[in-house]
């Protein structure tokens, strides 16, 4: 690895060809992809899936491929780590020749302008040790003037951060549970609205193994922030019976069909290190909704759900930003 001026891209692959294509070739379309190092992680097959061998084996021929004539770098494990402990460690590597990185995984659609807001948000935060990490992704919502800010909750589906708040990093999930137990469950579940302290007690007694919610919880127990866009530059498209951690059909179909915004412009003069609270209202409300989505709708509200999905493929629906 070798040091450069702008943000390595870390990119964690496993066994999904199709979706790694995908995600491959909207990152190539993105301004200020070309000269950037880029660092190819692919897991290896689990022995307990047959079919692993020859999907990795894919993945990672697509991968070498790519490769040729770029400044890359294919970081092939000869075991099946899993993915908490394959972003983990990658990212810690990765870190360890350069000062920020640009996370991505095989599922992810960056827009055009994803790699400058992150290159932008990452140099102008850099001295800001409040802030620990900069996520290209934000809900779907139809608000057409919300402005970028500043949440307490960290997003992994396309994000950044610097080598100094990474290091801040947890894996304790035991310890984690016990502390934001005592600083208080309410706040961490976004009022009430999500279960992340459901999802880090899985993980201190072993029912889940996810690197996400340890990450936020690091990230709660020191009052450090996010810096979000107010319209996503990614999109999810992983949610297909091939996702390891995906489960709601409507749900997916929400996120795959999601649109996306244009790269905002730089943050000007001091930044108010406080959340947003349009972020987090809006953040809020769409985690109601999924939670309807999840504990089962009748025929007429699923029905509006299909409706506005295809008008906003369509664009006739305001509030968001065509690709």
């Amino acid at each position: 690895m070798s040091r450069t001026c702008r943000a390595p891209v870390a990119l964690f692959a496993f066994n999904r060809p199709e979706t790694t294509l995908q995600t491959l070739q909207a990152l190539e379309r993105c301004a200020e992809f070309n000269g950037r190092r880029l660092y190819l992680f692919c897991d290896g097959p689990r022995a307990s899936q047959i079919d692993d061998a020859a999907s990795v084996g894919a993945v990672r021929s697509l991968l070498e491929s790519w490769a040729v004539g770029k400044d890359a770098e294919c970081v092939f494990s000869p075991v099946n780590s899993g993915l908490r402990q394959s972003i983990v460690t990658g990212v810690r590597e990765v870190l360890t020749q350069h000062d920020q990185v640009i996370v991505m995984e095989d599922d992810i659609i960056a827009a055009p302008g994803y790699l400058q807001f992150m290159q932008q948000s990452l140099d102008r935060l850099q001295d800001v040790p409040a802030v620990w990490q900069v996520s290209g992704y934000f809900i779907p919502h139809r608000r057409w003037r919300l402005r970028s800010g500043f949440l307490r909750l960290p997003c992994c589906w396309g994000w950044g951060t610097w080598k100094d708040r990474w290091n801040g990093y947890s894996d304790d999930a035991v310890d984690l549970a016990a502390k934001v137990a005592k600083r208080g469950i309410d706040r961490f579940n976004m009022d009430g609205t999500y279960d992340y302290f459901g999802d880090l007690r899985a993980n201190a007694e072993g029912r889940m193994n996810t690197w996400h919610v340890r990450w936020y919880a690091s990230m709660y127990l020191q009052n450090a922030l996010a810096f979000y866009p107010g319209h996503s530059l990614t999109r999810n498209i992983g949610f297909d019976r091939t996702g390891t951690h995906c489960s709601s059909a409507v749900m997916g179909r929400v996120f795959s069909s999601q649109r996306l915004g244009k790269c905002p412009s730089p943050i000007k003069g001091t930044p108010r290190l406080t959340e947003s609270a349009d972020l987090r209202e809006t953040m809020k409300t769409f985690y109601r909704f999924q939670q309807q989505v999840w504990n089962g709708m009748g025929w007429g509200r699923r029905l509006r759900v299909r409706v506005g999905a295809v008008l906003r493929r369509a664009g006739l629906l305001r509030g968001k930003v065509s690709d």
